[in-house]
């Protein structure tokens, strides 16, 4: 998969089904690597699996946004899977260009 969103990868809550399923199948489309998630594992798994087999690279997350652990582990998710975050509510840097991290998020990304 080809195009504005390669290289990219994005954190699409609520994506197991519907209208979050939708977005996140777009995203993939366009070349981004996803994050999947949703409060049920076999539907985020499913969203997965469809894209994969549509040739995009996705992993699953699942669990209640509302858990306090659910932000750091949704970013660890990511980070692990793709080895890099680039969107603007995931990292932040200076002008420099480089990342900061809150030190618990920095811990779990080993940084």
């Amino acid at each position: 998969m080809n195009g504005r969103l390669q290289d990219k990868v994005a954190l699409v809550t609520g994506s197991g089904r519907g209208i979050g399923r939708a977005i996140a199948m777009k995203l993939a489309a366009e070349g981004a690597r996803v994050v999947i998630n949703d409060l049920d594992t076999a539907p985020a798994e499913e969203t997965v699996l469809a894209i994969r087999a549509a040739g995009g690279e996705a992993v699953a997350c699942a669990g209640s946004v509302t858990a306090p652990d659910f932000a750091e582990r949704f970013v660890v998710t990511g980070f692990r899977a793709h080895r890099q975050l680039r969107t603007g509510g995931a990292e932040c840097g200076d002008h420099r260009g480089h990342a900061h991290h809150s030190p618990r998020v920095a811990r779990a990304l080993r940084c």
